[in-house]
C-alpha cells in the first residue's frame, strides 16, 4: 500500500510539473502541447542508458554497412564486370535520397517555430550542412539523438522534458531515414550478392569473397535493425500506446531478419533462373504497393499544424514502396489483418 501511495503521489506531482511547464523560471517556462504532454505522462522512464547505447550502436552498424558496401565496391571493380556498378548506385541513390529529405525535414522544423524545439545556433545549422554536403547527414542526426539522450537521463537538467519532446522526434525521423537508406541501399545489394555467390560460372578471388561476406551479414544485421527500431520509435512517439519491451523489440528484430533473408533468397534463386525478368516482376511489385500507399493517404511529410505536402508526400510513397518489394511495413499504427 504504501508502495502504491508513494507512486500516487508520484504521478500526481509529474502531472502538476507537466501542466506548468518544465522550467522553473517562468520566463523560459515551455508550454506543451496536449499530446506533447501525454508523452511526457507515458508510464515508462523516458530514456534510459540502454536507448542512449542503442543509438551508438545502430550508428555504428550504419557506419558499417556503408563502409563495407565501398569495399566491396572496390573489389568488385578489379573483377572487371559490371557489378560494382549495380553495387555503387543503390549505394550513392540511398545516401542522396537520405540526405535530401534530412535537411529539408530540418528547415521544416526551424519554419514551423516548435515550442518544444531549442534553437539551433548559426554554427550548428553550418555543421549540419557540412555534413549533408559530404553525404553523412544521419550521422549528425545520430549525434544530436545521443546528445538529447544523455540530457534526457539528467534528471537534475531543467529542460530535461524538451530535450525528452526533442529526443523522441529525433528518434523517429533518423529511424524513418534509417529505413528507407537501408532498404534503398542495402536490400537490393543483398539480392545481388546473393545471385552472385550463387553463379558459380562467375569468377572471383579471395578477397572479393570475403567482402561480399561482410556486406551479406552487415546489410542483414542493418535492414533488421532498421525494421525493428522504426517500429519502436513509431510506438515510443505515440501518445495513447504502450512502448515496445526490449523482450519485444529483440523478438522482432530476428523476426525481421528471418523474413528478409527469406525473401531475399527468394529473389535471388528468381534472378538465376529468370534472369532480367527479376527487374520487370521488382518494378510491377514496386508500382502496385506505392498505388496502394497514396490511396492510404500516408502522413509521412505533413506539418506539426496538419498541412499536407502532396508533393514530397507522393515522392516519399514511391521511396516507401521499394522496401514493400522486400517485406511489409506497417505505415500507419493500425490493424495489419
Amino acid at each position: 500500500m504504501k508502495h502504491l501511495e508513494f507512486r500516487r503521489r508520484l504521478l500526481v506531482g509529474r502531472d502538476a510539473e507537466l501542466q506548468h511547464g518544465s522550467f522553473d523560471d517562468a520566463d523560459h517556462r515551455a508550454s506543451f502541447s496536449k499530446m506533447e504532454s501525454e508523452l511526457l505522462k507515458k508510464d515508462e522512464e523516458p530514456v534510459g542508458i540502454l536507448s542512449v547505447m542503442m543509438t551508438g550502436v545502430t550508428l555504428f552498424s550504419y557506419c558499417m554497412d556503408v563502409a563495407s558496401s565501398a569495399v566491396l565496391c572496390y573489389w568488385l571493380f578489379d573483377v572487371g564486370r559490371w557489378w560494382w556498378w549495380m553495387t555503387l548506385g543503390p549505394l550513392l541513390t540511398s545516401l542522396l535520397i537520405v540526405n535530401a529529405f534530412s535537411m529539408r525535414w530540418y528547415i521544416h522544423d526551424a519554419q514551423e517555430d516548435k515550442d518544444h524545439l531549442l534553437d539551433a545556433t548559426p554554427a550548428h545549422w553550418v555543421m549540419r550542412g557540412a555534413f549533408h554536403l559530404v553525404l553523412l547527414g544521419p550521422v549528425i542526426r545520430y549525434a544530436e539523438l545521443f546528445l538529447y539522450g544523455l540530457h534526457t537521463c539528467d534528471k537534475k537538467d531543467p529542460k530535461r522534458h524538451q530535450y525528452r519532446l526533442m529526443f523522441l522526434q529525433e528518434d523517429r525521423d533518423v529511424c524513418l531515414l534509417t529505413l528507407v537508406g537501408s532498404f534503398v541501399k542495402s536490400a537490393p545489394q543483398l539480392v545481388l550478392q546473393m545471385y552472385i555467390l550463387v553463379q558459380n560460372r562467375i569468377p572471383l578471388n579471395m578477397h572479393t569473397v570475403n567482402a561480399q561476406a561482410v556486406n551479406l551479414v552487415a546489410a542483414l544485421v542493418e535492414l533488421s535493425l532498421a525494421q525493428s527500431a522504426y517500429h519502436r520509435a513509431r510506438r515510443r512517439a505515440t501518445p495513447f500506446k504502450q512502448n515496445m519491451t526490449k523482450i519485444g523489440t529483440a523478438i522482432q528484430f530476428f523476426s525481421h531478419c528471418c523474413v528478409i533473408a527469406s525473401r531475399v533468397m527468394a529473389l535471388a534463386s528468381f534472378a538465376s533462373v529468370f534472369g532480367h525478368w527479376i527487374f520487370i516482376f521488382c518494378a510491377i511489385h514496386w508500382c502496385l504497393m506505392t498505388s496502394w500507399l497514396i490511396f492510404l493517404r500516408t502522413s509521412f511529410c505533413v506539418s506539426s499544424t496538419g498541412h499536407p505536402r502532396p508533393i514530397e508526400e507522393f515522392i516519399f510513397n514511391i521511396v516507401i514502396g521499394v522496401i514493400y518489394v522486400f517485406c511489409f511495413v506497417n505505415v500507419k499504427e493500425e490493424p495489419t489483418r
